[in-house]
């Protein structure tokens, strides 16, 4: 008896150590499902992304009661909620998210002279390569490009595979400002996937952004990011040695590292005005 009473007090410990927050994301204007929503607790390893019918569940542990959880999607703004304040487990969020209001002095008008250049990490290595495996969702990983002109367009960006195994993919292309402590705000206005069958999957995948009027004024970062369930496999990428690391988070929010002095085989065509 005192055993069975021991295993049931671990059991209820367990159950109250965590529990779950769940529920669906929506456009605050129009009502329509958000796909691909990121979710999480802000430089922690707590995250997840929204389904394709806008749905959500998110482990969170006792500890973490007190934190803030955060929302975040391209062409919106950002949402916060207290998580002490939600109630977990008895009924659904339905969250609501604002498209952003983008200004227009914003918009730069391409230069009539200017050069073109190629930027990141060109290898076509075979003999070392990285990439996704673990089917985190909102894990992704990129590579910082280093500019001098400003500003600069960002014409398109290549990625250079090594290995496929998944049947399809199904990825996010990220581009975000550079700081002191890495990767910062997304400067893309609209969420941009790249979508593959395996046999249609080549050495590279070109995303072509000339018609985005994508402009940095200064270094960035592009990344790719797992936001849909594909299942078992990897995709991994060629990877050179000293060519500047590989930046990469988790989950969802979480907090961005560097990986050593392997980039993986990312680049981009950049153009920029001349003198």
């Amino acid at each position: 008896m005192k055993y069975l009473m021991l295993c049931l007090f671990f059991l209820c410990s367990f159950n109250l150590s965590a529990f779950q927050v769940s529920g669906v994301i929506l456009d605050s204007e129009t009502k329509q499902i958000l796909s691909y929503v990121n979710i999480g607790i802000a430089g922690k390893n707590v995250g997840t992304v929204s389904d394709e019918n806008g749905k959500f569940a998110l482990e969170i542990s006792e500890e973490m009661k007190n934190e803030q959880l955060k929302f975040s999607f391209i062409g919106y703004e950002d949402k916060i909620l207290n998580i002490s304040g939600i109630i977990s487990g008895k009924e659904e969020l339905t969250v609501s998210l604002t498209p952003t209001v983008y200004m227009l002095e914003d918009i730069i008008v391409k230069p009539k002279n200017y050069k073109t250049k190629i930027v990141g990490n060109t290898t076509k290595s075979q003999g070392i390569e990285a990439g996704f495996s673990e089917h985190l969702l909102g894990y992704e990983a990129g590579v910082l490009m280093k500019i001098k002109a400003r500003p600069t367009f960002i014409e398109e960006v290549v990625f250079t595979i090594n290995n496929c195994s998944y049947d399809s993919i199904f990825y996010r292309l990220n581009i975000y400002e550079m700081t002191k402590n890495g990767p910062g705000r997304n400067i893309l206005r609209k969420p941009i996937y790249i979508s593959y069958s395996k046999e249609d999957l080549e050495e590279t995948i070109v995303v072509d952004l000339t018609e985005l009027n994508v402009f940095v004024e200064d270094d960035f970062v592009v990344t790719l990011e797992h936001v849909k369930d594909l299942g078992d496999g990897v995709l991994n990428f060629s990877v050179g040695l000293f060519n500047g690391g590989t930046w990469h988070r988790e989950t969802s929010q979480g907090g961005w590292k560097k990986l050593g002095i392997a980039g993986l085989g990312i680049s981009a065509l950049i153009k920029y005005e001349t003198q």
